[in-house]
């Protein structure tokens, strides 16, 4: 047995006030009588008669107590869970995932999913592991003993707002609990996951919601038309009535679109949008009555201001390919006066004069260059050169090319291989070798060293792109940047050479480098708008039972508390007539 909210306890205060009035009340009234020998031998009686016989008098009270007792434990809500009883380990699966956030009565499935493992862990008979299970499983306490310490892992425990791995979670639970029990807190475990596992131990799913109504944007694209932005948007309807809301296109801080709109139960509705102001980010949102809303607004980032790649002169077609097999379009142009502001240019040294874009530089295909010896040498943690490994290259011929305000970031035999830098507020990469004169398309290095040189030159643009909760990824930039949110809350600091960690919100916020400004989106994980689709259950090695836990007794203690109510009234009735 379990108590949900033992705070209502504080409300045993109330038991005492009624103690106490019985202690005010009037006891006797004045009476004048011809003698008191019938009153001695009345008194005389009293003291002589059995404690119990004497209780009687106070039976209003006991009753009183006894309704006001049992009303009480109804307000702390009691439980009974089922339990193996076994002294063996007890392994707790507590899912942190972004759907735990749905609500029921004002409290989530995650806060509802600790009070079910306070009771299971008070109820252990052995060690106590707990698990939070995300996009990666986390060990919260691992096989503790003192109860008290388990409660208070517990509790510390904060939701990840990914994904759960909990197929991977349970077959890490069943290895820990062997022949012990294993509780499941979440709303996605069904009994499918178990249909192909062989367990000793004792496995009980708990289910914290049942048939949540959702309401979800399950998709919201936008495209730049004609100097306006057109969009579509998809929602669909989980629950089994039909809703009606609005939706809410948000351009930067602004409403740019409004209207009502009607889901019909278990369908999608797709809404097309057009003629939007041009902004850097969108949002969606849905403003419907429904149990979870983290997926109530979708975010869009105008990525219309990606950089183009231009390829000017006779450039390796192994260069173009590269790029190209990144999923990058290449124009390659005959003049500069063709090329648009937002570009990156590969292009000779002399034709990259002509522009302001930043370029990657390249060797003419006509141009000869020198043998050269020895190995390459590289500053590995520059932006340009992380994860390429050009250590493991060979070059056979370079050329003298040397650019003054360039810093080397790959040499061989004291020849600049690789130079990055700025000049006069251009960005601009140096590749001073032929590629047919070496092997590095040869290695998995090149097309990554392809990809840091396109976000290092396009690293102008406003956009950073899109993330998952908590999504760690490599980014390339210079300088120290601050994140905020869209309300200027401040997030934390990203460096140059550390990897980039989405914040586990979802929404859009803003990266900060002096005057650059930076957007980046974080969206719920797809899977997550499907919510309430777990089950409650209990299965032992033997296969399944068809059982429900928790179950509520509440209903038990206030059908007591009517019944005492009525056996009250008929005693204070009686007690009146008799009078």
């Amino acid at each position: 047995m379990g108590i949900q909210y033992p705070f209502y306890a504080l409300m045993g205060l109330f038991l005492i006030a009624v103690v106490l009035m019985y202690f005010f009340r009037k006891r006797y009234d004045m009476k004048v009588v011809s003698s008191n020998l019938l009153w001695n031998q009345a008194m005389n009686e009293w003291q002589s008669s059995p404690w119990f016989h004497k209780l009687q008098r106070n039976l209003l009270l006991f009753l009183q107590l006894l309704i006001l007792t049992l009303l009480i434990f109804s307000l702390m809500k009691p439980y009974l869970t089922s339990f193996s009883g076994t002294t063996g380990p007890t392994v707790i699966l507590m899912d942190t995932s972004t759907s735990m956030k749905a609500m029921e009565g004002g409290v989530t499935q995650f806060d509802l999913a600790k009070k079910g493992a306070e009771g299971v862990i008070k109820e252990a008979g052995g060690p106590v592991t707990i698990l939070g299970v995300g996009k990666n499983i986390t060990t919260v306490i691992s096989e503790e003993e003192n109860k008290r310490t388990s409660l208070k892992a517990l509790n510390e425990l904060d939701m990840s707002n990914d994904h759960e791995n909990m197929q991977k979670a349970i077959q890490m639970a069943l290895a820990l609990a062997g022949a012990g029990d294993v509780h499941l807190f979440s709303d996605a475990v069904t009994k499918s996951m178990f249909k192909d596992l062989r367990t000793d131990a004792t496995i009980t799913a708990h289910k914290m919601i049942e048939n949540p109504v959702n309401i979800s944007i399950r998709s919201f694209g936008i495209k730049e038309n004609g100097g306006k932005m057109d969009g579509v948007v998809t929602i669909s309807n989980q629950g089994g009535e039909d809703r009606k809301g609005t939706l809410i296109i948000h351009g930067g801080s602004n409403v740019v679109h409004q209207e009502p709109v009607t889901i019909p139960s278990g369908e999608d509705v797709t809404i097309p949008l057009s003629g939007f102001p041009l902004e850097e980010t969108y949002s969606a949102e849905i403003r419907v009555d429904d149990d979870f809303h983290d997926d109530n607004i979708m975010t869009a980032l105008n990525m219309s201001s990606s950089p183009v790649i231009y390829a000017m002169g006779d450039i390796n077609p192994f260069i173009i390919k590269g790029f190209q097999a990144l999923g990058m379009d290449v124009n390659t142009v005959e003049e500069a006066s063709i090329l648009d502001d937002n570009g990156i240019l590969i292009a000779s040294s002399q034709d990259a004069e002509q522009t302001g874009l930043p370029v990657l530089v390249v060797p003419d295909e006509a141009e000869k260059g020198r043998k050269i010896g020895g190995t390459v040498s590289s500053k590995s943690d520059h932006p340009l050169l992380r994860y390429a490994d050009v250590e493991k290259i060979f070059v056979e011929k370079a050329m003298d090319h040397d650019i003054s305000g360039l810093s080397t970031i790959a040499e061989q035999d004291g020849v600049p291989l690789l130079q990055a830098g700025e000049i006069k507020g251009k960005k601009m990469v140096l590749m001073n070798f032929q590629v047919k004169d070496s092997d590095f398309p040869l290695y998995p290095g090149f097309p990554i060293f392809l990809y840091n040189v396109y976000h290092y030159l396009g690293d102008n643009q406003q956009v950073i792109g899109n993330f998952l909760p908590g999504e760690r990824r490599t980014l390339q930039t210079e300088g120290t940047w601050d994140l905020y949110s869209m309300n200027q809350d401040y997030i934390g600091e990203w460096e140059m050479g550390t990897t980039f960690t989405a914040p586990i919100e979802p929404g859009i916020y803003q990266a900060v480098r002096g005057q650059d400004v930076k957007y980046f989106s974080v969206s719920i994980d797809d899977r997550e708008k499907i919510i309430g689709k777990g089950e409650s259950f209990t299965m032992s090695g033997k296969g399944v039972e068809e059982k429900s836990a928790p179950s509520s007794i509440t209903s038990w203690f206030l059908a007591l508390a009517v019944l005492f109510l009525f056996i009250e009234w008929e005693v204070y009735r009686r007690g009146n007539l008799h009078s």
